[in-house]
């Protein structure tokens, strides 16, 4: 999603940017188009791939951040733990 948040893109451009292989990409994209998260437009041989709704960026960007502090938070505990073995 993050790749798609500046416009359309390829599969094969999406490949080159996050080092995923074709299948991997295109079961992605078949399952994000499924659920109406992106769309396609073909041109010739060509199909471009963008995100329906803009708002799909900013739930992306909250989740990333509720990750982030879960990680941090995380991080925090097992400092304390990996302290509290050394004393």
């Amino acid at each position: 999603m993050h790749e798609l948040r500046d416009g359309e893109k390829t599969v094969g451009e999406l490949c080159e940017a996050t080092g995923l292989r074709q299948a991997n990409v295109s079961q992605h994209l078949a399952l994000m188009r499924h659920r109406k998260m992106v769309i396609e437009r073909r041109a010739g041989n060509t199909v471009y791939y963008r995100i329906v709704d803009k708002r799909i960026n900013k739930a992306c960007d909250i989740m990333r951040d509720v990750l982030i502090h879960q990680a941090s938070e995380s991080s925090k505990l097992l400092q304390l733990v990996s302290a509290s073995n050394r004393s």
